[in-house]
């Protein structure tokens, strides 16, 4: 695994919007340099495997600076990164293809921290016919996925370009599209974390 150390960053230490997974362990690191060191990992649902590749990382402090915004302390594109972080809280992202998860942690100098990172997803498969009981569709679909409360449409979650493909979303209600040339699609999913479907999308 990676060690990124970052040894100076502008944080204000909240006590509150903690949500600490993880465990807190003494005697890694030092407090005469004021780091705290940091494993994350990610699992798409409870009881699965952490992810091991195709995970974006994010490190953003807890406050938000005079116009709102959080500072970005570190990134990687490591999947199960070590940091050794200045003490204070931090917001940490996850982004796979398909979902972006965040959580709050606490960093204090001279301890060792483990988060995981649950995305509380499940997996959709889908395919196309072209009418019902209709061939499949072996040459590019154009997918996007949306949230159901999206009902313009106007922020997809995740696309992909091939003729069939499988996204890993978290758990909620979706808006499904296909396309393929004059072809239209629609289909509603509901995810449910640790579950998989199959969906056939019939273009007409």
């Amino acid at each position: 695994m990676s060690l990124i150390a970052v040894l100076a960053v502008g944080v204000v230490v909240s006590t509150t919007g903690v949500a600490a997974q993880g465990a807190a362990e003494s005697g890694q690191g030092g407090t005469e340099d004021g780091l705290g060191w940091v494993r994350l990992q990610v699992v798409p649902h409870g009881g699965a495997a952490p992810l091991t590749s195709a995970v974006d990382w994010q490190i953003l402090t807890f406050a938000r600076d005079a116009t709102g915004r959080r500072q970005l302390v570190a990134e990687t594109k490591n999947a199960q990164p070590e940091l050794a972080l200045p003490e204070g809280f931090y917001l940490a992202q996850a982004q796979t293809r398909d979902a972006l998860v965040k959580h709050t942690i606490e960093v204090a100098a001279g301890r060792s921290y483990s988060y995981t990172l649950d995305m509380n997803a499940g997996a959709v498969a889908v395919s196309a016919v072209r009418g019902r009981g209709g061939p499949s569709v072996r040459e590019t679909v154009d997918w996007q996925v949306f949230k159901a409360s999206d009902t313009a449409f106007s922020k997809p979650v995740t696309t992909r370009q091939a003729a069939d493909g499988r996204f890993l979303l978290r758990q909620g209600r979706y808006v499904i599209l296909a396309r393929q040339g004059p072809w239209r699609g629609r289909a509603n999913v509901e995810v449910r974390a640790g579950n998989e479907r199959r969906l056939t999308v019939e273009l007409n």
